[in-house]
């Protein structure tokens, strides 16, 4: 009589067939998501990630999929920092519009503001649909923020309310520090 094969517990690993240096996410019984890059562990010297030691892709470094992809789950400090972020870009851009392009009043937005406020439209609003899916809602409800008053209300509830504690269907649980 064969004993059953265990699997292994849900983990970030590289799965066979894929790229060397990717992982993806096994949810402890199937694969999520497709592959991703990931750094090598640091003093392994390989690439193998079998052992499930690898950190999570979603952990290390700046990636523009974070930026761009409304797919996953991020944390409060991720979704603050991108606001900050937001934030401070439109005060840099409106202090290039006075001295760049003699923009005089506080309400007229120049060619630097817009250029950051086209920029930053969507990576906004594909942190908000994240934020969502970690307190375990759809992405849809992104929507809400367009209506006045609303919108300040879901903003403030996305930057205080804790995220689900446990995987679910948009992802594993995001890393507990700041992560783009």
């Amino acid at each position: 009589m064969t004993e059953p094969q265990q699997q292994p517990p849900p983990s970030w690993y590289h799965a066979e067939g894929d790229p060397d240096g990717t992982t993806r996410y096994w949810n402890g019984t199937e694969w999520v998501g497709g592959p991703v890059s990931a750094p090598i562990p640091a003093g392994t010297g390989r690439s193998d990630y079998s052992t499930g030691t690898a950190s999570p892709p979603a952990e290390t470094g700046i990636s523009l999929d974070r930026f761009f992809s409304p797919s996953g789950r991020v944390n409060r400090r991720t979704y603050a920092a991108m606001w900050g972020i937001g934030i401070a870009a439109g005060i840099v851009a409106g202090i290039l519009d006075v001295f760049l392009f003699g923009a005089t009043e506080v309400n007229e937005a120049g060619p630097a503001q817009l250029i950051c406020i086209l920029g930053l439209i969507w990576p906004s609003i594909a942190t908000s649909v994240k934020r969502f899916h970690d307190v375990g809602q759809s992405g849809w409800l992104v929507l809400l923020q367009l209506i006045p008053i609303v919108g300040f209300i879901i903003f403030i509830y996305l930057l205080v309310a804790g995220g689900n504690k446990h995987d679910n269907q948009h992802g594993p649980v995001p890393a507990p520090r700041v992560a783009f």
